[in-house]
């Protein structure tokens, strides 16, 4: 955890390189990004206040996050102090800089970037390029944030975490840079480092930035009145310049393709050094093997022929010195020869002046005193010429008898001087010049030999040294080595060639080096000869620009391009002639668009528009342009033609065409025949010209045909894309002309029926307007509109209604108005209706409706007298006659079809005295008698009014439930008329009940109101049948089995007794599951 928290450990400093180039590189890398900053800085940002505190707060947070919390990257490669601008992931380093750069502007952002990349290179990288590395991210980020061009590409790079990225990759060719001067060595060594530690520096940096742009993302968004003030946008170099986009494209491709080279180079370049290596080494080794394996082989059969003369066993000291002195004479192989004893004292010894202190200690090799004869040992003894072990001692033993004294024969060899060994002497000699060495050494791992001028080695590892073997290891100062061991055959040793890895990545850096320069010319090549071939053609392509925007504002000069175009090059003027002219001949089509456009809005008549319209299309080369108007009404196909119109020299001539044309537009539309498709798709006309080019274009409006527009041409002339889009458009307004004359008819029609309709209406009806000026009425409101000299003399509401106050009215509310009374100056009394109408959601008009209350009220009093009175006249006779049909069927002897008379006779009289009655109670109720005012329980009620029709109910076997709550509920009310109400209600319900069914009354309190209601699961009554539901005498078939109908008064007594109680009454109903009427009345 502690590593985390705080990566850094001592010591803490700065190292600055020794070598010039490395200093030259980091200054013109600073100059640059001075340069860069003052440059692409934003002018429009100025301190103040919460400017300063913002670059307070995060300079202390450039403290505070750059030590702390950071990781060192498992996959990072072993790196020195100093040796890369950064070696861990600083998670928040970069939050403080990538901040200041969004709220800031760009020149404190880099400030800030160069401190906190100051502050890491201090106490953790020790490298210069650490600050120049942050700062050059800083200012592209800067600047991917607060540019302002147009184009898709350049939004997304504002978004900060996008723009991080873009920096990133923007700023990955410098951090290779900084990382091949920081490495120590050769440029091979440099750039070798630079490319095995480049990815975990973009690691490490990606990481930091990645991090700053998340957080910048959610200051943006908190803090959008802090952050970088939006501009206009303006347009993109690319599109101002094609040569910036060219650039654009090309140097992304350049750096991506030198980076390519560079990479697949350098690692071919590896791996083609590596087998070099090897196969150097493996071929060194074995010559040197060899030579070694004969220098031993000819030095023991040397020493081996000395050891079998008579004279060396048997010989005086002088004879065998003599003997010595000639074999080393005679043979330039050993440079010394010598006989010992068995204790190891000198016998004899030539030359006299060998220095016999490198002989060998005997008691170190206890075989020399064994019993068996031993093979030749060999010894390295000595050493000369600064070299370690350059002697080479061969030893061997002498036998006169078994109780004679032993003798050791001795011979000692130059190497650098013997012939023998000149061949694994020029082997080491190669390898020490690249930097190796080559040793011999023993079965141990002990070095007995070694070629170097530096570096010697004391020993091997002895596992490297069971057979043949390559292998890899280190020297001391940690540079990588290449090993290659191979044993020398007849003895124990073997040979041990040492290469430095560095020779790998010299090699790979000639390859890598030779490519990056061929592919780094030929790119420059390319794009040279690309730019010098385009530049030409870039030119005359913004001139030509140029000309389309002078083109654009109106300028149609011919010659406008002559002094920007090279005057070989007349296609292009020849083009731009033809584009000018084109465009000419379009904006001439669009002014005859337009002014016919114009002129028809203001024609009443349909033939005035389409003769405009046909002027219009008689173009250069048409000899007829027709119009054929059909009647889209008609039920015939083809349609008939209704109007046919035509212009031109043989517009009459080519007339008979018009039913062929319909037919063929009606059919596929728009077509145009050439000089072959008219004969055959059009009849022969005899006298017509020779017609080269026939176009032809339907007339619709929406899915409606209304006809065809058709123009003939002749000499070989034939209509261009221009043309028939024209001509298109022209197709277009004539529609809309056929169209608007066909609406306004139609409208005429329909206004001539809706004022006759208006007229005939029963009441009074005035149109508004939103200043209450009255605009429309009908014949019955004329009489309250005009005096008696049949003049206007009422022109607005006001006068209209000028003894009320028309505040109480609400005749400018934007709601319909329910039904009020009011009375007029006439003296009657009316019902007003107000409604608005409403045009896109505004009031723009009012609708009244005055209905005559005063004629309506005579006629219903006279309605109710006449019905009150032959309801009072049929009372009595109706009941005589019941008594009568009563007493006659109980005393007189009937027989049974006299008693079903008599029972059909009693039933109807029981209905009429019911119906009479029911008139009785309506005519009571609307007269306004007082009401019994009495406190009943509504369950008293109900059960009255269920025990009175229980043998109805059973009749059509129909149960009848009670669902009233545990509480009982008082009602004040005329229980007479209540309980008549409930029975109306009730007997409605069984009346619509089929057999079997069911009907269920209940009551409950709410809000201090009692509400009844009555629910059967009938046959349901239709939403337009409810509507004159409550109405008198309005009867509903039931269908539920052939009851009577009714007589239309129940559901009317019902309503009339729920409003004398302050109440109302509703229904709720669904056909086919039933009805529901509720009966609410206030509980006092």
């Amino acid at each position: 955890m502690s590593e985390l928290l705080m990566p850094f450990a001592p010591k803490f400093t700065l190292i600055i390189p020794d070598s010039p180039m490395v200093i030259a590189g980091w200054v013109i890398w600073l100059i640059i990004l001075v340069f860069l900053a003052l440059s692409l800085r934003d002018r429009a940002v100025k301190f103040n206040r919460s400017s300063l505190l913002w670059l307070a707060s995060l300079s202390v947070l450039i403290l505070i996050l750059t030590p702390f919390i950071g990781v060192f990257p498992r996959m990072s490669p072993i790196i020195g102090p100093g040796e890369a601008p950064f070696r861990k992931l600083m998670f928040f380093a970069a939050i403080p800089w990538m901040v200041g750069a969004g709220v800031l502007g760009l020149l404190p952002a880099t400030l800030l970037a160069g401190f906190s990349g100051l502050l890491l290179a201090y106490l953790d990288t020790h490298n210069i390029f650490t600050p120049l590395v942050t700062m050059s991210v800083a200012v592209l980020y800067s600047w991917c944030l607060q540019q302002r061009y147009r184009t898709n590409f350049y939004k997304l790079v504002r978004f900060p975490m996008i723009a991080g990225v873009v920096s990133l990759l923007l700023t990955a060719p410098s951090v290779f840079f900084a990382l091949v001067l920081s490495a120590p060595g050769p440029i091979a060594a440099r750039v070798g480092m630079a490319i095995n530690r480049f990815p975990m520096m973009l690691f490490s940096l990606g990481g930091m930035v990645f991090i700053g742009g998340a957080v910048c993302v959610i200051v943006q968004a908190l803090a959008q009145k802090s952050w970088i003030k939006t501009t206009p946008l303006k347009p993109a170099p690319g599109e101002v310049h094609f040569k910036y986009r060219l650039l654009g494209y090309a140097v992304p491709i350049f750096v991506m393709v030198l980076a390519g080279v560079l990479v697949g180079s350098w690692s071919l370049g590896q791996s083609y050094g590596r087998r070099q290596t090897i196969k150097q080494l493996t071929n060194s080794v074995g010559i040197a093997t060899e030579s070694l394996s004969v220098f031993l082989k000819t030095g023991d059969q040397l020493l081996d022929t000395l050891a079998l003369n008579p004279l060396v066993v048997s010989g005086s000291a002088d004879e065998i010195s003599t003997l010595l002195e000639q074999t080393l004479r005679k043979s330039t192989f050993f440079n010394g020869l010598a006989l010992f004893d068995e204790e190891g004292n000198l016998v004899v010894g030539v030359p006299p002046d060998l220095p016999f202190d490198v002989l060998p200690n005997f008691d170190d090799h206890p075989q020399l005193a064994a019993d068996e004869q031993p093979d030749t040992m060999h010894l390295i003894t000595g050493r000369t010429g600064g070299e370690k072990h350059s002697s080479m001692s061969f030893v061997t033993r002498i036998e006169k008898g078994l109780d004679d004294p032993q003798y050791i024969l001795w011979g000692q060899a130059q190497l650098d001087e013997n012939d023998f060994a000149q061949a694994l002497l020029a082997t080491g000699h190669v390898i020490t010049q690249q930097g190796g060495s080559i040793s011999v050494v023993g079965s141990d791992g002990i070095v007995l030999y070694h070629r170097n001028g530096e570096g010697e080695l004391e020993s091997l590892p002895s596992t490297n040294l069971a057979s043949t073997t390559f292998y890899q290891s280190t020297s001391g100062d940690g540079q990588p080595l290449l090993n290659y061991y191979q044993p020398v055959a007849g003895t124990d040793w073997g040979l041990v060639a040492t290469l430095p890895a560095l020779i790998i990545q010299e090699t790979a850096w000639v390859i890598a080096r030779t490519n990056l320069l061929i592919a780094t010319t030929v790119m420059v090549l390319i794009f040279v000869g690309v730019w010098i071939g385009f530049t030409p053609l870039i030119n005359e392509l913004e001139a030509m620009a140029v000309g389309i925007n002078r083109v654009v504002m109106g300028e149609y000069d011919l010659n406008q391009l002559e002094k920007r175009v090279y005057p070989k090059r007349g296609y292009l003027q020849a083009a731009f002639k033809n584009m000018i002219g084109a465009q000419r001949k379009r904006m001439d089509q669009q002014e005859k668009l337009f002014s016919v456009g114009t002129r028809i809005a203001h024609q009443v008549k349909l033939a005035d528009s389409l003769q405009m319209i046909l002027s219009a299309a008689l173009l250069d080369g048409m000899c007829a342009v027709r119009i054929v108007v059909v009647d889209s009404n008609a039920d015939l196909d083809p349609p008939v033609p209704e109007n046919r119109f035509g212009i031109g020299q043989q517009a009459r001539l080519l007339a008979p065409w018009d039913h062929t044309v319909e037919n063929l537009v009606l059919k596929d539309g728009h077509q145009v025949l050439n000089r072959d498709e008219i004969g055959l798709r059009l009849p022969f006309l005899e006298g017509k010209p020779e017609i080269s080019s026939v176009v032809m274009f339907p007339l619709k409006w929406k899915d409606l045909h209304l006809g065809v527009l058709w123009a003939a041409y002749q000499d070989n002339y034939a209509p261009d894309g221009g043309t028939v889009t024209y001509l298109k458009q022209l197709a277009q307004i004539a529609s809309l002309a056929i169209v608007n004359a066909r609406t306004q008819r139609n409208f005429q029609l329909s206004s001539a029926l809706m004022t006759t309709i208006f007229d005939l209406l029963p009441d009074a009806v005035v149109i508004a307007d939103q200043h209450d000026r009255i605009l429309l009425h009908n014949a019955n409101a004329k009489r309250l509109l005009v005096n008696r000299d049949e003049h206007f003399a009422v022109k607005r509401l006001s006068d209209l209604f000028s003894h009320l106050d028309l505040s109480q009215l609400n005749l400018n509310v934007e709601q319909a108005v329910k039904a009020k009374e009011i009375n007029l100056h006439d003296g009657r009394a009316y019902e007003l209706t107000y409604s608005p109408i409403q045009i896109d959601g505004g009031q723009s008009a009012k609708a009244l409706i005055l209905k005559d209350l005063t004629t309506q009220r005579k006629a219903d009093a006279l309605k109710s007298e006449f019905v009150t009175m032959v309801s009072h006249e049929l009372r009595s006779p109706l009941t005589l006659i019941l008594g009568y049909a009563k007493i006659l069927r109980l005393t007189g002897n009937l027989n049974e079809q006299q008693d079903v008379y008599i029972n059909n006779m009693v039933e109807n009289v029981e209905e009429m005295q019911a119906l009479v009655q029911k008139l009785l109670d309506i005519g009571r109720l609307e007269d306004g008698d007082p009401l019994e005012i009495v406190q009943i329980s509504a369950e008293q009620l109900i059960n009255r009014a269920v025990d009175s029709l229980s043998a109805k109910a059973k009749q059509k076997n129909i149960r009848v439930n009670i669902d009233l709550p545990e509480a009982p509920i008082a009602v004040v009310g005329d229980q007479i008329f209540l309980v008549q109400a409930l029975k109306n209600l009730l007997d409605n319900g069984i009346k619509f009940s089929k057999m079997g069914g069911e009907v269920t009354i209940r009551a409950k309190e709410k809000n201090e109101r009692v509400i009844f209601a009555v629910q059967d699961n009938g046959i349901g009554i239709a939403p337009l049948d409810q509507r004159n539901l409550f109405k008198k005498f309005s009867r509903i078939s039931s269908n539920a089995g052939g009851d009577d109908e009714g007589s239309g008064l129940g559901l009317a007594i019902v309503k009339s007794i729920a409003e004398r109680h302050g109440g109302e009454v509703r229904i709720e109903s669904q056909l086919g599951k039933g009805s529901t009427f509720f009966f609410d009345i206030p509980c006092r």
